[in-house]
């Protein structure tokens, strides 16, 4: 069995798919009534230029101001990551007996598969500023 340690980092492209999965799954979701694809242009960390359509349509720049996606998932990480974390190492300890006491600083994403805190260490690695 393989222990990777706790300090969870993920890199800048990993980061990137996984919100352009997101992203591109609500996009299609507005885009349905049109067949055509659009395109966004990152112009900076907070401004995007968004074009409906590739085919005519004037280009739309928008400016956001903070990050709310980002602060609604620190705030559920800040909330929940070490009560979780203290609960699966718990139940390691209950459903893996021969593995060593001391599992804290040790991370296996096999080991209780289900349990909420993989998904809550994800979301802290995506949200990390590194």
């Amino acid at each position: 069995m393989m222990l990777i340690e706790t300090g969870s980092s993920m890199d800048k492209e990993e980061k990137v798919d996984m919100l352009t999965a997101c992203l591109a799954e609500v996009i299609a979701e507005r885009r349905k009534a049109q067949e055509e694809p659009c395109a966004i242009i990152f112009l900076s960390a907070d401004e995007i230029q968004m074009q409906e359509t590739l085919n005519g349509s004037v280009p739309t720049n928008k400016v956001y101001s903070g990050n709310p996606l980002k602060t609604a998932l620190r705030t559920v990480v800040k909330c929940y990551y070490a009560e979780e974390e203290k609960h699966w190492l718990e139940e390691v300890a209950t459903e893996y007996p021969e593995l060593p006491d001391d599992m804290e600083g040790r991370y296996d994403p096999a080991l209780c598969p289900g349990h909420v805190y993989h998904s809550l260490r994800v979301l802290k690695a995506l949200v990390s500023d590194d």
